[in-house]
């Protein structure tokens, strides 16, 4: 991969994440010119992008998902390559992650109790997810199990941190979508077997 091409990358990952555009219905389109580039001063970040990782568009996921990242000089701080590395620590062993984490948050509560709203106040789920005890990827594969981070949405009164944390999750859900989701079906029933807790499905 060119600069260029990493910088177009990167351009498509970021709008899909902070705007309303969607990187997979415009199959990661958008438009720039390799004049314009040129003239960025920032384009010698793109250059060393590309020969540091063979693996771009996960390197610019992971930091839009586990970092806040406005622009390319983000991506050259440390930070970046520990986020893409814990990004690939998940995406290597999310089966074994997603049970674990899911054992330790059934350890207490049912799976009804952690999503469960009360006055406008956070789940328990979502504050778990807050403390970085729960991963964003745990929190969308349930969601996609059984939907309702869209509901969370209409009766939480935070106006602060949940829209973007939302706005985020929403757009990170294609990625996590691609999993086997009958698999992580069969986990949950077997973790909360395990705990004694009713699954999700039997509600």
């Amino acid at each position: 991969m060119e600069a260029f091409q990493g910088y177009k990358l990167w351009l498509a990952l970021h709008l899909h994440f902070t705007t309303d555009y969607d990187y997979f219905l415009n199959d990661g389109h958008v438009k720039a010119n390799v004049t314009s580039f040129q003239l960025r001063k920032d384009k010698l970040n793109f250059y060393k992008l590309v020969k540091r990782h063979q693996d771009l568009e996960g390197f610019y996921v992971a930091n839009l998902v586990y970092g806040d990242v406005n622009w390319s000089g983000d991506l050259m701080k440390p930070e970046a390559d520990q986020n893409y590395k814990r990004w690939l620590r998940m995406q290597n062993a999310i089966s074994h992650l997603f049970k674990d984490e899911l054992r330790t948050i059934l350890t207490d509560h049912s799976l009804v109790d952690l999503i469960q709203i009360e006055s406008g106040q956070n789940p328990l789920l979502l504050t778990r997810v807050y403390r970085h005890e729960v991963s964003p990827e745990t929190l969308l594969i349930l969601d996609l199990l059984y939907p309702f981070i869209d509901t969370w949405n209409v009766h939480l009164t935070d106006d602060v941190i949940w829209p973007k944390f939302y706005k985020k999750m929403c757009k990170y859900r294609p990625w996590v979508r691609k999993l086997d989701l009958n698999k992580f079906q069969m986990i949950v029933i077997e973790v909360t077997n395990e705990e004694n807790k009713i699954p999700m499905h039997q509600v």
